[in-house]
């Protein structure tokens, strides 16, 4: 019988950009009680469903995980620390590492400095995560994605910007910090342009 990351890992090997499921029969609630996390048992895998889990439940855009470091989450563009998370080190941030990577960790790592990929939460939401070597040790940054495009109104955006999506050309730039809804905010005028235009995007 496979473990955890040997199932994970499987599927890594075909291609370094693929899209896993991460599962937790257990447990599936948004709320993560403080004792659960504490204890150094807890299999990689579901370790990390309670970080995404509780990345979706406080509404975090980001998630950060270092060595020696409790998790960090970024929630409207603040760098919070979560109670009931305890520090991970570097044997447990390789195990996450393994989680989503797979047996090609070292060997992309190697090749590449960094290694960029996608997955998706238990319940369904997407993630794409950044492994990389920071001071020596491994860490990982996780971005949430928006299982909607909003409208500009509901980014506290106003209605004019939609004349961007009008352009036939030029360059337009969205800029602004980690976090700050840059992404989001291409999507619904990229959307705009879909609902309005037929054309090649």
């Amino acid at each position: 019988m496979s473990t955890p990351s040997e199932s994970f890992a499987s599927s890594a090997a075909s291609s370094p950009d693929w899209d896993q499921k991460v599962s937790d029969s257990d447990q599936k609630t948004k709320t993560v009680p403080a004792q659960t996390m504490d204890g150094a048992s807890i299999p990689p895998d579901r370790r990390l469903a309670q970080l995404l889990d509780h990345c979706v439940a406080i509404g975090a855009s980001d998630l950060h995980l270092g060595s020696d470091e409790m998790p960090f989450f970024r929630n409207r563009g603040r760098m919070i620390r979560a109670d009931g998370f305890a520090k991970l080190n570097s044997v447990q941030i390789r195990e996450l590492a393994l989680v989503m990577v797979g047996r090609s960790l070292d060997d992309q790592l190697t090749r590449r400095g960094a290694i960029d990929g996608s997955l998706s939460g238990q319940d369904g939401s997407r993630y794409r995560f950044n492994v990389y070597v920071s001071q020596g040790s491994l860490a990982i940054a996780i971005r949430r994605l928006d299982d909607q495009i909003r409208p500009l109104d509901e980014l506290g955006l106003p209605d004019s910007l939609y004349s961007l999506a009008d352009l036939r050309d030029g360059l337009v730039i969205v800029s602004g910090p980690t976090g700050s809804g840059k992404s989001t905010t291409l999507a619904t005028l990229i959307d705009r342009i879909n609902r309005d235009h037929q054309s090649h995007i």
